[in-house]
């Protein structure tokens, strides 16, 4: 990821807050971009894949299909690596991640996930324990916090 290309998001988000009302002009506007910046197409389905469905176990053990807003694969394109789960700009994403937490622990090849509103990103995985999403998040990143995406130019 180029920090340049990271503070275009952030003029991107800056210049399209006020118009970002719902979750899908979330993901179009600033998730499908900050997928790029990660170095995945989303046009390839075999690295990305928009709404992957998956059979989830219920408590009642019935499998229910629930569908993910972005699983980005390795290489084969077989095995999920991260999934991407988007909510409206403005979301108390924490309060919302337990969604994510089901994803982790229902496939048990995947360890990374990211729950955003396009503006505030949390990155979570299960480093404590396998398949048990761990509480907080390891990671976490803001684009309306322009010092922790800040760029600093060495000019030769």
């Amino acid at each position: 990821m180029d920090a340049n290309q990271l503070l275009e998001l952030v003029k991107r988000y800056q210049d399209s807050k006020a118009f970002i009302t719902n979750e899908e002009t979330a993901k179009l506007a600033l998730v499908v971009p900050f997928i790029r910046l990660l170095g995945y197409d989303p046009g390839l389905p075999r690295e990305v894949r928009l709404e992957y469905a998956a059979d989830f176990v219920q408590g009642d053990g019935k499998k229910l299909p629930d569908r993910m807003d972005f699983a980005i694969f390795d290489q084969t394109g077989q095995k999920p690596l991260i999934v991407i789960e988007t909510k409206p700009l403005g979301t108390d994403l924490k309060s919302r991640a337990q969604q994510l937490a089901r994803y982790l622990s229902q496939l048990p090849e995947l360890h990374f996930g990211i729950i955003t509103d396009g503006c505030h990103y949390l990155f979570f995985g299960d480093l404590e324990n396998p398949n048990v999403m761990d509480p907080e998040p390891f990671f976490t990143f803001s684009l309306e916090d322009t010092k922790s995406v800040s760029v600093k130019v060495v000019v030769a």
